[in-house]
């Protein structure tokens, strides 16, 4: 239990638990930190017999790191010309315990033995608890080991890991195949605004229009939640560089995609004399609406009919798309346009991005899938 203990804090909660259970209510622990005294908890009274004042240590390191190095660390912090052991409030102590998720060896116990005795003249005893014994005074109060950081941490993994994730794979998905959208990450968004019809407030009429907005809204979700940062940075650390990577990559792609559609805008409006009808900063929204038609058509796995996306999305602008004839006249001039560039003709610089941003994917896949599979960032 002692081993998924990720966080120093969280050590720290769980000591200072294990204490109240073991010696009550009048052991002293300590919510902040304030100068270095070599104490993490006291407790005046008798332990096994010795009775006055006992100082407590905790000592913390990740579980992550190679054993052999946690042991030369812990045993530095006490065998040295620097001891812990010389601490301003370490003296006069009568006995003392060092509490450490680091597991010890009978040399090591017997070098900071020996290192205890040096720093004090008498006979106060000097123990190690390490995970033999944590563990054990764990049994039945595994609850202790579950606090704030850590459940933090579950959420992060639930909320925010996961999901980030998911968004990675869909997108994986997207660039194995890029004919099946090739528009992404760019989409046609229909929405509706009132227009007052009058003095009075409930005097409107529903106005419909559409528009060209990215595929990002659950990243930027994600990304919006308080904990974001703790989860890559602090949980997942190297999964931020890559994640952050993918973004930049994404942003680029429709960047170029947006640039390609705007091209393809003015020619649109020069060449359909109906969009005179709508008003003026109307008409670049529904060009581009109509530029992204006949972009997909290009680019896309077969030659769709433009009525599939006039009829299930266009029809929305009624102002000029509601008389059949108009709307039959401009599928006819879009359709003009699909057929003066080669199908498939994807632009070299959206091709460029689109493969920057595959490589990408692959890296993060084969680096760090195992990452939301193990829940820890293990060389992080």
């Amino acid at each position: 239990m002692i081993d998924l203990i990720q966080h120093e804090h969280d050590f720290k909660v769980t000591c200072d638990g294990l204490l109240r259970f073991e010696l009550g209510q009048l052991v002293q622990t300590y919510a902040s930190r304030g100068a270095d005294t070599g104490i993490d908890a006291e407790f005046v009274g008798a332990i096994d017999g010795v009775t006055g004042r006992w100082v407590f240590q905790y000592k913390f390191r990740s579980p992550s790191e190679a054993l052999s190095a946690r042991r030369t660390w812990l045993a530095r912090r006490f065998v040295g010309t620097k001891s812990e052991f010389d601490k301003d409030g370490v003296k006069g102590a009568d006995g003392y315990i060092l509490v450490t998720n680091v597991p010890v060896t009978v040399s090591m116990v017997r070098k900071l033995t020996t290192a205890w005795r040096k720093a004090r003249r008498g006979k106060a005893p000097l123990c190690v608890w390490d995970p033999s014994r944590l563990n054990v005074m764990l049994k039945g109060r595994e609850h202790l080991a579950r606090s704030w950081n850590g459940q933090k941490e579950a959420r992060c993994q639930q909320v925010i890991v996961l999901p980030a994730w998911q968004w990675l794979q869909s997108t994986l998905a997207v660039a194995a195949n890029w004919v099946n959208d090739p528009l992404w990450p760019l989409r046609v968004e229909s929405y509706q605004w009132p227009e007052p019809l009058g003095a009075f407030h409930n005097n409107f009429a529903w106005k419909y229009g559409m528009r060209i907005v990215p595929r990002d809204a659950a990243l930027r979700s994600i990304q919006a939640d308080p904990q974001f940062s703790y989860a890559f940075t602090i949980a997942f650390p190297r999964a931020l560089e890559l994640l952050t990577a993918v973004r930049q990559a994404v942003d680029a792609l429709a960047q170029a995609v947006l640039r390609e559609i705007d091209a393809l805008r003015d020619s649109i409006v020069s060449r359909l004399p109906q969009l005179e009808q709508l008003e003026a900063e109307r008409r670049p929204e529904v060009a581009r609406v109509l530029a992204y038609c006949v972009l997909e058509n290009r680019w896309g796995f077969a030659m769709r009919g433009l009525h599939y996306f006039t009829e299930g999305q266009l029809v929305v602008n009624a102002q000029f798309l509601a008389w059949q004839g108009t709307r039959l006249d401009i599928e006819g001039r879009l359709d003009d346009l699909v057929r003066e560039a080669p199908h498939g003709n994807v632009p070299e610089g959206v091709v460029a991005r689109r493969a920057k941003l595959a490589a990408l994917l692959q890296e993060w896949w084969s680096r760090l899938w195992y990452v939301v599979e193990l829940g820890i960032d293990a060389e992080g």
